[in-house]
């Protein structure tokens, strides 16, 4: 299935909650040329679809790889690309050799969605918006890549 009509997928299931949603700065992102989206979001799953149904550029979301697992949206993550993200406080009984690798193979994805042209978008923690940038920055050509501030305010439906 191509890459808009996922995105129209989630547009039309972010409307059984919100009738109007507004964008602003979409003038701010470049046509060409890849870049990192990074926002803060006090819903991961509801502001994560909220910035890939309206974002005017393919945008490849990192998520904790805990979602993947819920039977209807993890199958709608994997279809949206969206890629596993491991967290530390997700492995407390495991091995932590295997998460830091498991979570390298997914900076890597994201990092070369970048390189490739298109968008990266990760939540508020600093420390893998650092790992992110620092990948990209070795992968894409010099100042390709752009950080960017997205605005959205959402509207619920009021029955």
């Amino acid at each position: 299935m191509p890459y808009r009509v996922r995105v129209s997928l989630v547009r039309w299931l972010l409307r059984i909650f919100f009738h109007r949603v507004e964008v602003t700065g979409l003038e701010n992102i470049p046509e060409d040329g890849g870049g990192l989206v990074v926002s803060w979001h006090p819903n991961a799953i509801i502001d994560g679809g909220l910035v890939l149904a309206h974002f005017p550029r393919q945008i490849v979301l990192g998520a904790r790889h805990g979602l993947f697992a819920w039977p209807v949206l993890g199958r709608l993550m994997r279809a949206l690309e969206i890629v596993p993200v491991y967290r530390r406080q997700d492995f407390a009984s495991s091995d932590e050799e295997m998460r830091r690798e498991a979570n390298r193979k997914s900076l890597d994805v994201l990092a070369e969605a970048i390189a490739g042209g298109k968008f990266a978008a990760f939540s508020r923690k600093e420390t893998a918006m650092t790992s992110l940038s620092r990948r990209s920055s070795k992968r894409a050509p010099r100042g390709s890549t752009t950080a960017l501030a997205s605005s959205h305010r959402r509207t619920p439906h009021h029955p």
